[in-house]
């Protein structure tokens, strides 16, 4: 018989219900986490003890399940959920970033994380919900873990801060921060901002950390009450005769590659000829097979090495490759490498390159996104690949991995507030960032390369953008610490975090937060803003000192985009039964159109004649044809008294033989075919709302027609007999 138990608390003014022992019995920890009616299920394993393992195998994925919002996937071929859409992703890398730190450090078990949304109330968002799912249902496991953590998101709506906002609230937000921590320290960090000024952020950071306490403590006593004894973990031991025999011949070449990247006689890829293999070689291959395993040997080497980088940073303030604390790397940039494409740069800080191409698209061409809250569109959208080349080695090379998934979107996120609405900018806007070199913070270079790009291309940003990854080392107290600018890989391997900061020369538009500790106080948080707002500044600088300000001009080889307002009720004629109108406009004018909800038609095509005819034809579907205009029509019927032409579809009328030339005309194949595009003049429209022409563009008259159309009439009516 099932033994379900409940734990109740509060996160803002939201009831949670958190139920065990109901569901995946079998686990090591099964919860499901309610909020209204949104449930989340997390569901935590453990394998084996595996020797062989030197590193922590946790592995976090995030099934968003299309049932859970009452809906079926679309496409025809299959209904089964497939591979993890990118948001979806994103919010597995969230969880994980979370709680990695809150492991033990020598715990080498694999570990799973399943997060299931069984249902969505389309009102409280699921994402930090499933944070703080996974963390109860590893409290109540017995997988060794710190649940003292707590997750949630603070929005800034209204001139108030709001703690888990509602999908309503959030649109209204001015900035959000999701985050996880406790009373004392943060974590993980997720920013987004609308170009937020520096010191209301700071605010929202201070106001977190009473509601992550009361969440946190909530996880404790959660395992208080219903948690299972934890595995016990055993600390890894340190060769100490490895460490004896290499420690200061290591320690001297790791000083000798530090002065040769100082002096930029080395690069990074050099460390293994400067420090590894001389190390490795003081022994014996003997040695090596018998007493002293090389994966050993490495590893106490990579110990040596963090701890010489972390001493020389803390105590003396110097860094490896010779920078002050707050030195920026050497920046390079070109505008427009590539030709032909619609936009281009190249960014580099130090061995961290950045090739980032834009590609312009007419409306109509954004992404749909499938997700339980319903379908909704992506005009904006950044692309990062980072190859193993990037990092001169060889690997797998194919689709996008999670990684670089998450630093796609994270330099989408810095420049999204800068975009121009679609009503001033109608293109549809794709960049790429192709990582050419990887030595610290591609994510904030690709930023910076993104801004290059959008601005010499022509796309009216609000203001340009530009980021940094501030890096940490800390002491044996919280009060110890020494933040530094512009981490190089070094940094980031020997150190206790990566906090990426992505703003405008006064505010903020995207943060991101890493970090191996358990956690940053707020003085630390403090300090690696002000650092990083006087680093973007610098780096801003640079990118005014190459262009000012957006091209005046888009590239000559983007589509030209133009668009026209008809009356709602006349979207139907536009589009015609099953699309044929608006798909027959599109290929006769070689263009693409787009009619949205309100009416606005937006065409668009590499030829600007072409987008003028075409508006020409779709405002004459939707307006009334006027007495004495002049119209280009194809010539669609030929009678034995004149021609039907059409000047718009579904819009045709008569030129009576006798209006066909100001000569006297035989046989009207001998002025026209059908086929044939002619202009006409619209002499009248009848009584019966039918259209008489004429081919002579000079002619006056404007009422003669009648006698044409009788005519028309007799003609028609004998030919039915």
């Amino acid at each position: 018989m099932l033994q379900i138990q409940e734990k109740k608390f509060m996160i803002g003014d939201k009831e949670i219900v958190i139920t065990l022992g109901e569901y995946a019995l079998q686990a090591n920890g099964s919860v499901v986490l309610r909020c209204g009616e949104t449930l989340v299920q997390a569901i935590v394993v453990m394998g084996v003890e595996n020797p062989d393992l030197d590193f922590f195998p946790l592995t976090v994925e995030y099934n968003e399940n299309l049932y859970a919002g009452g809906m079926i996937k679309s496409n025809r071929f299959t209904k089964r959920e497939g591979r993890p859409s990118d948001e979806a992703i994103l919010k597995a890398r969230l969880i994980d970033r979370s709680i990695r730190p809150l492991f033990p450090k020598d715990f080498y078990r694999e570990v799973q994380v399943i997060i299931n949304i069984l249902s969505s109330d389309k009102t409280n968002p699921h994402d930090v919900l499933g944070l703080t799912a996974a963390i109860a249902a590893l409290a109540i496991s017995d997988i060794p873990f710190d649940c003292s953590l707590g997750g949630i998101r603070m929005s800034y709506v209204d001139n108030n801060f709001v703690v888990n906002p509602t999908y309503a609230e959030i649109e209204k937000q001015s900035f959000e921060l999701v985050l996880a921590g406790n009373d004392e320290k943060i974590v993980m960090i997720e920013c987004a901002a609308d170009c937020v000024k520096d010191d209301l952020i700071e605010k929202g950071f201070e106001a977190s950390f009473k509601p992550l306490g009361l969440v946190s403590q909530a996880m404790v006593e959660l395992q208080n009450s219903f948690g299972k004894k934890k595995a016990a973990v055993v600390p890894k031991v340190e060769n100490a005769e490895i460490k004896d025999r290499i420690f200061d011949f290591a320690n001297k070449k790791i000083e000798e590659f530090s002065t040769k990247l100082t002096q930029k006689e080395a690069t990074k890829n050099d460390y293994d000829e400067i420090v590894a293999n001389p190390v490795v070689a003081l022994f014996t291959e003997e040695e090596l097979e018998e007493k002293y395993p090389l994966k050993e040997v490495k590893a106490v080497l990579d110990k040596i090495f963090k701890e010489k980088l972390r001493e020389n940073i803390l105590l003396r303030q110097k860094r490896i490759d010779g920078r002050g604390i707050e030195d920026i790397r050497e920046i390079q940039i070109k505008l427009n490498p590539i030709p032909r494409v619609h936009g281009s740069s190249m960014f580099m800080r130090g061995e961290t390159q950045i090739l980032n191409i834009l590609t312009l698209s007419a409306p109509g061409n954004e992404q749909i996104i499938e997700a339980l809250e319903g379908e909704s569109l992506k005009r904006y959208i950044h692309h990062y690949n980072a190859p193993p080349y990037s990092v001169g080695e060889v690997g797998r090379y194919g689709g996008a991995g999670r990684r670089e998934i998450g630093h796609g979107a994270l330099a989408e996120k810095a420049l999204k507030p800068v975009i121009p609405p679609q009503s001033e900018f109608p293109y549809v806007i794709r960049l790429v960032s192709e990582v050419m070199g990887q030595n610290g913070s591609s994510s904030m270079a690709s930023t910076c390369a993104s801004t290059l790009s959008l601005m010499v291309s022509g796309v009216p940003i609000k203001c340009p953008i530009a980021g940094i990854s501030i890096g940490l080392i800390t002491g044996d107290t919280d009060d110890v610490f020494q933040t530094i600018t512009d981490i190089m890989g070094y940094e980031d391997f020997g150190g206790d975090m990566d906090f990426k900061v992505a703003g405008s020369a006064d505010s903020i538009t995207a943060i991101q937060m890493d970090t191996k500790i358990k956690g940053l106080t707020f003085p630390i948080i403090k300090q690696a803003l002000k650092q990083a707002k006087a680093a973007r500044n610098k780096i801003l600088d640079i990118i005014r000192a190459h262009i000012k300000e957006p091209s005046a001009n888009i590239s000559q080889y983007a589509p030209k985009i133009d668009s026209t307002q008809i009356p709602v009720d006349s979207i139907g004629k536009v589009i015609g039964p099953g699309g044929k109108t608006i798909k027959q406009l599109s290929a006769d004018y070689n263009v693409e159109l787009s009619i949205d909800d309100d009416g606005v038609v937006n065409i668009s095509s590499m030829d600007k004649e072409s987008i003028d005819k075409v508006k020409r034809v779709i405002d004459g579907m939707t307006k009334d044809p006027v007495v004495g205009q002049i119209y280009s029509g194809k010539v669609v019927r030929l009678m034995d008294f004149g021609a039907f032409v059409e000047i718009f579809p579904g819009k045709e009328g008569l030129v009576h033989i006798s209006k066909m030339s100001k000569e006297r005309v035989a046989k009207v194949t001998d002025v026209v075919n059908v086929g044939q595009v002619v202009d006409v003049k619209l002499l009248e429209i009848d009584s019966q709302q039918r259209l008489n022409f004429s081919m002579n563009l000079d002619d006056k008259e404007t009422s003669g027609g009648r006698s044409n159309f009788g005519q028309r009439r007799e003609v028609r009516t004998n030919n039915r007999r």
